[in-house]
């Protein structure tokens, strides 16, 4: 299920009872982001699996919970952060589910051949 720590997936695959994997949305040294179906209240959603590697799982542990406080500190999302609306244990992936909101930072740059701005 894991190549090299990273989630290996199949279209139409569950992630627990609730999540359903769509497609693949990108690849990172963290982890590999999927985007699921929520079939709780049928929307899309994207799912964050950490790589199965003790440091980065304590890292996003750590993400998840800073991520949690800043969403409940701004119930009005006035800061414009990404909001997180769930986040588990999954065999032995750390998942964070955020809203789907774009491609990466990093797949942004390398279409501008990794220039900041022209």
């Amino acid at each position: 299920m894991q190549d090299a720590g990273h989630f290996e997936w199949t279209s139409g695959q569950a992630v627990t009872p609730r999540y359903r994997v769509k497609g693949l949305l990108g690849d990172g040294t963290f982890g590999r982001v999927v985007e699921v179906e929520d079939l709780q209240d049928q929307t899309v959603k994207a799912m964050k699996v950490i790589r199965a590697v003790k440091r980065y799982v304590s890292s996003a542990r750590i993400e998840a919970d800073i991520i949690r406080r800043l969403n409940t500190a701004d119930p009005e999302n006035q800061s414009k952060i990404v909001r997180m609306t769930d986040s588990f244990t999954w065999e032995s992936s750390f998942v964070l589910v955020f809203e789907p909101l774009g491609p990466s930072l990093y797949d942004i740059i390398k279409r501008n051949d990794y220039k900041g701005r022209d």
